[in-house]
C-alpha cells in the first residue's frame, strides 16, 4: 500500500517539555528523549527561567524560558516555535521508552487519527509509597475507566480522553483548537480531547507500546491532594463545557 504524501518526507516531531525549573527529573526526561529510535526530532524545554542550561549540549535541544505559567500555556509557547509536523507532549517528571516516538508515528498514516497516547507506568525505582499510589491509579476500583492510563495493556483502542503527560498530536489539529482550550491545570486534557473527538470528529488512539514512565505522588496526603484538585477541575469543566 502506498503511503500518503504526508509520509513521503521525513516526519519531524517536536518534543515539548514544560517545567518550573531544570532539575534532576527534567534531566532524566531529556536524557531518555535523546535515546529515541526515531531520529528526526527536536526537544523544546520550557522552564520558568534559564537555569542549568549548560547541562545540555545536543543540537536537538532548545531551552525557552517562559516565566511562571501553567503547563498548557508553556506547551503552547513551545508549539509556537516548534518545527515539527507532530507535537509530542511529556511531563518533566516522566521519561519515555526508546520506541515512544516510533510506535506513535505508525498511527498517523490514517487521516482520522488526530492524536496518539499510551500508558504512563510507575517507574520501578520509585519508593514504596509512590508505587502504592501507582497501584491505586491502575486499579479500576479507584480510577474506573481511567485506570487504563496507568497500566500495560495488550491491544490498541480508541479513547475520548488522554493525559497530556503522554500525548502525540498533529500540529494541524492542535493549531485549529488551541484558542478554545482554557488555561487551567490540572485537567486541560478534558477540553482538549473533547474538542478533538466531538467538535472535529477525529479519533484518539491508545497504544500500549506508546509508553512513558511517570513518577507518582506518594501516599497519602500528596496523592489525595492531587486527586482532589483534579476532581474539582473536572467538576468545573463539566459544568462550563457541557459538550
Amino acid at each position: 500500500m502506498k503511503m500518503s504524501s504526508y509520509y513521503e518526507k521525513p516526519i519531524m516531531i517536536s518534543i515539548i517539555i514544560p517545567c518550573k525549573t531544570i532539575d534532576s527529573d527534567t534531566e532524566r526526561c531529556v536524557k531518555d528523549c535523546l535515546k529515541q529510535t526515531h531520529s528526526n526530532y527536536e526537544i523544546i524545554i520550557l522552564p520558568d527561567y534559564n537555569n542549568n542550561a549548560t547541562r545540555f549540549s545536543s543540537e536537538k535541544i532548545r531551552i525557552i524560558p517562559t516565566g511562571s505559567y501553567k503547563p498548557l500555556r508553556k506547551r503552547l509557547i513551545g508549539c509556537s516555535v516548534a518545527k515539527g509536523d507532530l507535537y509530542a507532549f511529556i511531563d518533566s517528571d516522566a521519561f519515555p521508552d526508546p520506541e515512544w516516538l516510533s510506535n506513535s508515528i505508525v498511527h498517523f498514516n490514517k487521516s482520522e487519527i488526530a492524536a496518539v497516547s499510551g500508558p504512563s507506568l510507575t517507574p520501578e525505582t520509585n519508593d514504596d509509597r509512590e508505587r502504592a499510589s501507582g497501584l491505586l491509579q491502575a486499579s479500576p476500583f479507584c480510577s474506573a475507566s481511567e485506570s487504563i492510563r496507568y497500566k500495560q495493556n495488550h491491544r490498541s483502542f480508541y479513547v475520548e480522553e488522554i493525559p497530556t503527560c503522554n500525548l502525540v498530536i498533529r500540529k494541524t489539529v492542535l493549531d485549529s483548537i488551541k484558542k478554545l482550550v482554557p488555561d487551567i491545570w490540572p485537567g486541560e486534557e478534558i477540553v482538549l480531547c473533547g474538542l478533538i473527538v466531538k467538535r472535529l470528529g477525529r479519533k484518539i488512539i491508545h497504544d500500549p507500546k506508546v509508553l512513558v514512565y511517570h513518577h507518582r505522588r506518594p501516599l497519602f496526603i500528596p496523592y489525595l491532594k492531587q486527586i482532589w484538585n483534579y476532581g474539582l477541575v473536572k467538576g468545573y469543566l463539566l459544568k462550563s463545557h457541557q459538550e
